[in-house]
């Protein structure tokens, strides 16, 4: 948790999906919309991604509510990440 320079999650999105990164691997990179990850839990906008591979679970949850920059991760499946969003004090 941070403060957040961004009021929205949309607005810190653009501004990521700006940046240009160096990819050793271009060939075998595909195009990545974080925008088709974007969930709503109650009432808030939380970039949700699984990135679980054959090393097992891992979820993040990105967001930005009063002011503050959240991001939570873990070795969880998007389902309990969910969850674990839901629960938190900070949501309304």
């Amino acid at each position: 948790v941070s403060e957040s320079p961004y009021a929205s999650l949309e607005e810190w999105l653009a501004e990521v999906s700006n940046i240009e990164f160096e990819d050793d691997f271009e060939d075998e990179a595909e195009e990545y919309s974080m925008e088709e990850d974007i969930v709503t839990i109650k009432g808030v906008s939380v970039l949700l991604e699984d990135w679980t591979d054959e090393y097992g679970l891992f979820s993040g949850a990105t967001f930005i509510h009063a002011g503050q920059f959240i991001v939570v991760e873990g070795t969880v499946s998007t389902e309990e990440m969910t969850k674990i969003i839901e629960s938190l004090p900070v949501i309304p």
